[in-house]
């Protein structure tokens, strides 16, 4: 039984890199994605390593999406920030799904807040952005 929790534990550590690098790539200009690239890279990621979809994200009611997460696909607080640093990248480049979005991105946020992850004062300042849009 330990070694499956460490086998998962590497895994859902493995979704945290794969994101930050996806991340990094959309961030910069001179690799930047167009929307249907971010879009489908970010499908492909979310699906191989956590077997979620931007569908099923965009699907869970907000106020379980927290749980879900973090029960049935063992998200951790670092995951989870990557998380809505990825799903605010997406609101900004779908903008149609940006209101479904916005308080489960400021969800990820608060979590991360509460188990005590360090966010820079721009983090704070998007959390307010996005409950005032809410």
């Amino acid at each position: 039984m330990q070694r499956e929790k460490d086998y998962l534990k590497k895994k859902i550590d493995k979704l945290a890199v794969v994101l930050a690098e996806l991340l990094a790539k959309v961030t910069k200009t001179d690799v930047a994605f167009t929307k249907e690239e971010f879009a489908a890279e970010f499908d492909k990621v979310l699906n191989e390593e956590s077997n979620l979809t931007i569908a099923m994200v965009l699907e869970m009611k907000a106020e379980v999406f927290l749980q879900v997460l973090r029960d049935e696909y063992e998200f951790n607080p670092n995951q989870l920030h990557i998380l809505a640093d990825l799903l605010y990248q997406y609101s900004l480049n779908f903008e149609e799904n940006g209101e479904n979005l916005n308080s489960k991105i400021v969800a990820l946020y608060e979590s991360c807040i509460d188990e005590g992850i360090a966010l820079s004062l721009d983090k704070y300042k998007l959390i307010d952005f996005l409950k005032n849009k809410m």
